[in-house]
C-alpha cells in the first residue's frame, strides 16, 4: 500500500511541476552547453549519495516556490534551490538540497491507470 501511495504521490509531483513553484532548466544557464555540465556536476554529486541509473539522463527542475507546492508529501521538505531529478525510463524521482548535500525524498513513479503519462 505504501508502494502505491508513493507512486500516486509521483503522478502528483509531475502534475504541480508542471503547474508551477518549480523552474525546469539551469537558473542562469547562458548556452545549452552550460546547462548540461550544470546537471552533469548535479548527477555526479546525488550519484555520490545514492545508485543512479547510469543508462538515462535525468529532466532536472529546481524549486522556486515551495509555498506553491504545500501540501504534496514528496515537496514537504523541499526549500527554494532544492533540485529534483525525474529519471523517467527508471521510474523514479528525487528530490536534492544542495544546500544541505542531502537526498531529501525518493520516490517511484507509476504511470498504473494513465497510458502515455510517467
Amino acid at each position: 500500500a505504501t508502494f502505491r501511495r508513493k507512486g500516486a504521490y509521483a503522478i502528483l509531483i509531475l502534475l504541480v511541476l508542471l503547474g508551477g513553484g518549480i523552474f525546469f532548466g539551469a537558473p542562469g544557464a547562458s548556452s545549452e552547453e552550460s546547462a548540461r555540465e550544470e546537471v552533469e556536476a548535479l548527477v555526479q554529486e546525488v550519484g555520490a549519495l545514492i545508485e543512479l541509473p547510469k543508462d538515462e539522463q535525468p529532466t532536472v527542475a529546481t524549486v522556486t516556490d515551495p509555498a506553491f507546492l504545500k501540501g504534496q508529501e514528496f515537496f514537504k521538505n523541499a526549500l527554494v534551490g532544492d533540485k529534483v531529478l525525474i529519471y523517467p525510463v527508471a521510474r523514479k524521482a528525487l528530490l536534492y538540497s544542495p544546500s544541505k548535500r542531502k537526498l531529501i525524498e525518493v520516490v517511484p513513479i507509476s504511470n498504473e491507470g494513465e497510458p502515455g503519462k510517467i
